[in-house]
């Protein structure tokens, strides 16, 4: 299951070929961020956003952001 952060981006770029997304600017992923990122940046804007109780300080690309959320703050 390592995988599971690349066939979200396979998915939103098909719809984006496909164009059911004409002006997609970003996606926001929560996850734990265990997986495999894309090796490059998508067209679009990506934040990876983490619950801090799971967090375990995964790198995230160096085109991505990364944001850390308490519990609460979602």
């Amino acid at each position: 299951m390592i995988q599971k952060l690349r066939p979200v981006f396979e998915y939103v770029d098909k719809l984006i070929r496909e164009i059911n997304f004409t002006d997609l600017r970003g996606m926001i992923y929560f996850t734990d961020g265990f997986g495999i990122y894309p090796a490059k940046k998508p067209p679009y804007e990506t934040a990876f956003v983490f619950v801090r109780e799971d967090y375990e300080s995964p790198d995230v690309p160096p085109w991505a952001i990364k944001l850390v959320l308490e519990s609460e703050e979602i």
